[in-house]
C-alpha cells in the first residue's frame, strides 16, 4: 500500500524543514513510501511499483491515466469486489463488497440521528467476550490494547476495529479477566489467554452538529448528552460498501453463497490459536504490495466450518468468525465534464485530481453568474443556473439558466441553455452539494399542505419495498446490521416515522436536472429542490 508520494512541489515546500528531518525518512522527487504486507517500510521508485488497485469513493474527481492534462470526471458510482482470508487460512476471492458487514455496529466518523439531533461520531466504548479453551467465558467492558492485547500483529492495522471475533488475545496481568463480568466459570489466575467470541459497543461518545427542528420546541434547544446507549441511535451511513480496504476486518451476510465460512464453532481453542498464528505470521507475506497470494493461501474447495457442529453445540457457542481482506478491485462509473458517462471503468486506468482551481466546472453543478467585486447589492439578482457540459479545451461551460422566481415557494422553470466562458462563472455559495452529503429538509416544507406547488417539487418514493420482507429486499443500507434493521422495522409498523425525524435527515445520492435525490434515513427517496435543504 503506497502511503507518500513525492513530487516537485512537496520537495519545495519543505525545503526550508530539511534540516529539521532525518535523511534516512526524507523521499526524493519520483519517489514513493510503501507498506507492504509483510509489514516492511521501504522507499521505491514510483516506475518500479505496479498498480494493482486504487480506491475511490462517490464524489471524488479524477482524470483519465492515457490522457492526464484532458478533461476531468466525477465519481457517480462504485463497485467493490473483495478477496477475503479466513481463520482457517483459505481465500474466498471475488465477494461483493455489499454482502460485507462490519465486525461493530458503529465506527469513528459515522454519522447518527437522535430525535430531531444529527450528528457525528467521535469515541466509542468497545465491549468483548473472551472465550476460553476450558470453555469459560467472560465479558471485558470498554477494552482497551494496553491491558487486552492481540496475540498476533495483524497484517495492516484496521483503522476502525481493534478487535474481531476469532481473535486470540493476552492480558497484561491477572487483573483484567479478575475484574471481567464472569458468563460462565469464574476466574481462574494462570488463565491469561482466550480468543474473542464477539465485540458489541458499549457506549458511543458523538458531537453534535444539527438539528432539523432548529428553534422549534424545547426538543432542538436542549442537545442531547455526549454520551449515548447505541441502541438508541439510528445510523447514517453513505455508500459504506465502497470503503472497505485491505486490512479490514468484516463479517459476511447470511445471504452470500460462501457464508458458510462467515460462521465457526469453536471445538478446540488451543489448536486453533497455533494454527492462526502460522498462517497470519507466515501465510500473509508478500512481495506484492496490494494483493496476498502466497502458495500456501491459494484457493482451496470452500470447506464449511461448521463440521464439527453436534460437539460444539453442547457447549453452546457459536463464533461468528470475522474475515480478512486481502485484496482489492474497483470499478467505477463516471461523468464526465463533456456530458459522457463511462460505465464499469477499471480504476487503475484512472487517478484522483486533488488540485482543483476555481474556473474547474462539471455536470449539474449549481454556478452563478460573477459580478464585479464592488456590486454586493445585485447578487441576489445575478442568474443562477445548472451546467450540463464542460469543454475544457475551450474553457467553455454549457449552462442551463433557470428563470427567475418570485418566491422560493414557487415551482422552479429553466430558460434557455446557453454556452459561457468559464471565467464568467463562479459556484454558487450556497448550494455546493455533492453525492454523499448529509442534508436536513426544511420545516417550511414538511408542513406544506398536499396540493400545493411545494410537493410537486418534493417527490417521495419507496425505497424500503417492505421492512418485514427478508434483508435482500433492504436496499438502502447494507450495513445498517441486524439490530438497525429492527428499530427501523419498529419505527414504520408504530407510525411514528414523523416524530423521529427519520424522513428529514439524510444524504445526496444523486444530482440530476437541477434536482438532488435523497436518501433518507426512514428508507425513503426523493427528488428535492436545492432551496428545500
Amino acid at each position: 500500500m503506497v502511503m507518500e508520494i513525492a513530487s516537485y512541489l512537496d520537495l519545495e515546500s519543505s525545503s526550508s524543514d530539511s534540516e529539521d528531518q532525518d535523511e534516512s525518512e526524507s523521499i526524493f522527487e519520483g519517489h514513493a513510501r510503501v507498506i507492504w504486507t509483510s509489514l516492511a517500510e521501504t522507499i521505491e521508485k514510483i516506475d518500479d511499483i505496479l498498480v494493482v488497485d486504487r480506491a475511490f469513493l462517490h464524489g471524488d474527481i479524477v482524470a483519465s491515466v492515457s490522457d492526464p492534462s484532458g478533461q476531468t470526471g466525477t465519481v457517480v458510482n462504485v463497485d467493490l469486489t473483495v478477496d477475503l482470508k479466513a481463520h482457517s487460512g483459505e481465500i474466498i476471492r471475488n465477494v461483493d463488497s455489499k454482502q460485507l458487514v462490519r465486525v461493530c455496529a458503529f465506527a469513528v466518523g459515522d454519522y447518527v440521528v437522535f430525535g430531531p439531533w444529527l450528528g457525528r461520531v467521535e469515541e466509542l466504548d468497545v465491549n468483548v467476550t473472551v472465550l476460553f479453551d476450558d470453555n469459560a467465558k467472560c465479558k471485558i467492558r470498554r477494552a482497551d490494547r494496553e491491558y487486552l492485547i492481540p496475540t498476533c500483529q495483524n497484517l495492516l492495522e484496521d483503522g476502525y476495529y481493534t478487535y474481531h471475533p476469532g481473535q486470540h488475545v493476552r492480558a497484561s496481568s491477572s487483573a483484567v479477566f479478575k475484574n471481567a463480568r464472569w458468563l460462565r466459570g469464574r476466574w481462574k489466575a494462570g488463565r491469561m489467554e482466550g480468543m474473542i467470541s464477539d465485540v458489541d459497543v458499549g457506549y458511543v461518545h458523538v458531537k453534535w452538529i444539527a438539528s432539523a427542528m432548529p428553534g422549534c420546541g424545547s426538543q432542538s434547544i436542549t442537545i442531547p448528552a455526549e454520551q449515548q446507549d447505541p441502541k438508541q441511535l439510528t445510523l447514517l451511513t453513505c455508500f459504506s460498501h465502497a470503503n472497505w480496504q485491505l486490512g479490514d476486518w468484516c463479517l459476511l451476510t447470511s445471504h452470500g453463497d460462501l457464508s458458510g465460512l462467515a460462521s465457526g464453532l469453536v471445538e478446540d481453542v488451543a489448536s486453533e490459536r497455533d494454527t492462526e498464528d502460522n498462517v497470519e505470521m507466515d501465510c500473509l507475506k508478500s512481495s506484492s504490495g496490494s494483493t496476498i497470494d502466497d502458495s500456501r493461501c491459494q484457493t482451496k474447495p470452500c470447506k464449511s466450518l461448521m463440521e464439527h457442529d453436534s460437539k460444539v453445540h453442547k457447549k453452546g457457542d457459536v463464533i461468528e468468525q470475522a474475515l480478512f481482506v486481502v485484496n482489492t478491485k474497483t470499478k467505477v462509473d463516471v461523468i464526465w465534464q463533456d456530458g459522457t458517462h463511462s460505465f464499469c471503468s477499471d480504476s487503475r486506468t484512472l487517478f484522483p485530481v486533488d488540485n482543483l482551481g476555481d474556473h474547474d466546472f462539471w455536470p449539474e453543478q449549481y454556478v452563478q453568474e460573477k459580478g464585479q467585486d464592488e456590486d454586493v447589492v445585485s447578487s441576489d439578482f445575478r442568474r443562477i443556473g445548472v451546467v450540463k457540459s464542460v469543454d475544457s479545451k475551450e474553457r467553455t461551460v454549457r449552462v442551463k439558466w433557470l428563470k427567475h422566481m418570485q418566491r422560493p415557494e414557487d415551482p422552479h422553470e429553466f430558460d434557455k441553455e446557453e454556452v459561457v466562458s468559464v471565467y464568467e462563472l463562479a459556484e454558487h455559495p450556497d448550494y455546493s452539494y455533492c453525492i454523499g452529503d448529509i442534508v436536513i429538509l426544511l420545516p417550511s416544507v414538511r408542513e406544506t399542505p398536499v396540493g400545493s406547488g411545494i410537493v410537486n417539487q418534493f417527490q417521495r418514493k419507496e425505497c424500503l419495498k417492505n421492512l418485514d420482507t427478508e434483508k435482500d429486499d433492504v436496499s438502502l443500507e447494507p450495513n445498517v446490521g441486524e439490530r438497525g434493521l429492527r428499530r427501523m422495522k419498529n419505527v414504520r409498523r408504530s407510525g411514528c416515522v414523523k416524530e423521529s425525524y427519520f424522513s428529514f435527515i439524510g444524504y445526496i445520492i444523486g444530482l440530476k436536472d437541477g434536482d438532488i435525490e435523497v436518501a433518507w434515513a426512514d428508507g425513503m427517496v426523493s427528488k428535492v429542490w436545492m432551496l428545500f435543504l
